[in-house]
């Protein structure tokens, strides 16, 4: 009967560091502004170039886009001031981008293509985070990492 009682306390001590175990490789929910990640393609382009960014949910939430990418800006830093300020608006009107979910551990590819007229410096985009279908407030913007522009090659 002991040995009974053992053997069963074994098995279900075994079968709950199974189960432990198998949550610890799950995603998880980071919470607000860490649910997803942005990844640049390059760190530098020419004027007329197309950034690509891949934006990949690390979260094991399903996530919506307020407005897709449509509304992207684009951002230069002032290294005189040390600020962030707006260079260019992707306006919505004509997108053909439309997203609606990006689920728990999926990537999307977001385009989004330079002026020819660009100045070189430091950019980086700005675009709205995705949330969660629940969300009741939105949240700071999604940024992606920075990149340096250089004026096109002339040979």
């Amino acid at each position: 009967m002991r040995t009974q009682n053992s053997l069963s306390i074994l098995g279900v001590l075994s079968s709950v560091t199974l189960i432990a175990s198998a949550c610890g490789n799950q995603l998880t929910d980071p919470g607000p502004a860490n649910r997803v990640q942005a990844k640049l393609e390059r760190q530098a382009y020419y004027s007329g170039d197309t950034v690509i960014v891949q934006v990949r949910n690390i979260s094991s939430v399903s996530l919506v886009f307020p407005a897709g990418f449509c509304r992207t800006d684009l951002q230069r830093f002032d290294r005189a001031g040390g600020t962030w300020t707006a260079a260019a608006v992707n306006p919505a009107e004509g997108c053909a981008f439309v997203l609606a979910n990006l689920g728990p551990g999926r990537t999307v590819v977001m385009r989004y293509p330079l002026s020819k007229s660009i100045d070189s410096g430091l950019y980086r985009l700005a675009m709205p985070m995705p949330v969660p279908r629940d969300a009741n407030a939105p949240e700071a913007a999604l940024l992606s990492p920075s990149f340096e522009v250089n004026p096109v090659a002339l040979f």
